[in-house]
């Protein structure tokens, strides 16, 4: 009898122990879908590329919310949105998929949520460098500052505060005179071209390994 059940028993035991939640998956995907993509994107199991789970979220119609130095958190979260006149969720890009971000980093860039602007960022986020670069380049600013200038721009702009602020590789605080007041700061254009889209899909591959803006 135990010969013969080995032949099968394996089989068996994994069949129903996928059965249940294959199921309950299954049901929460069709009537939760941006609910439970967003956790297989957080819990990340491994088995299909990120981009993939991302590009399975499109297909369900649920839309894709860029990374936002105000409104990404550290995994990621589902939002409520309007699309085509109707209320519906979202997924939130996490601050965790920017490549290099330490937990410190993004601890200190929550706790000092929301930033007025670009400047006000600089000298309370406590972030590297380069983290804030890649932040810039893959569209965390865009939310911020998108309405008046490209990511380029930005890149331009945060160059200058870099070498003004003394700005360093390792996350520090910046130190800025009494009086500094960036709340109303506004960026004007640079006069450098702005980033195609197939730029914008370029670096949100390298930076985040997600294509956000649009499919690669």
């Amino acid at each position: 009898m135990l010969r013969a059940f080995a032949s099968f028993g394996f089989c068996k035991a994994h069949g129903a122990a996928f059965a249940l939640p294959t199921y309950q998956s299954a049901w929460f995907k069709a009537h939760y879908p941006a609910a439970f993509l967003a956790g297989v994107l957080t819990h990340d199991p491994g088995m299909y590329p990120k981009r993939l789970i991302l590009d399975d979220a499109r297909g369900f119609n649920v839309p894709i919310l860029g990374l936002d130095v105000n409104a990404s958190k550290e995994t990621f979260v589902v939002e409520s949105v309007q699309l085509d006149d109707r209320d519906t969720y979202g997924i939130r890009i996490a601050l965790a998929q920017v490549k290099g971000i330490s937990d410190s980093e993004i601890e200190s860039l929550l706790a000092e949520q929301p930033f007025n602007s670009l400047p006000d960022f600089i000298t309370r986020a406590r972030v590297s460098q380069p983290i804030a670069e890649r932040l810039i380049l893959a569209g965390g600013f865009d939310a911020l500052h998108g309405h008046h200038v490209s990511r380029r721009d930005l890149l331009f702009h945060f160059a200058q505060f870099a070498k003004q602020f003394g700005l360093s590789k390792r996350p520090t605080s910046t130190q800025i005179a009494l009086g500094s007041d960036f709340t109303s700061w506004i960026p004007q254009p640079s006069g450098l071209k702005p980033l195609t889209l197939a730029d914008k899909v370029k670096y949100e591959v390298e930076i985040l390994g997600l294509d956000v803006s649009a499919h690669v």
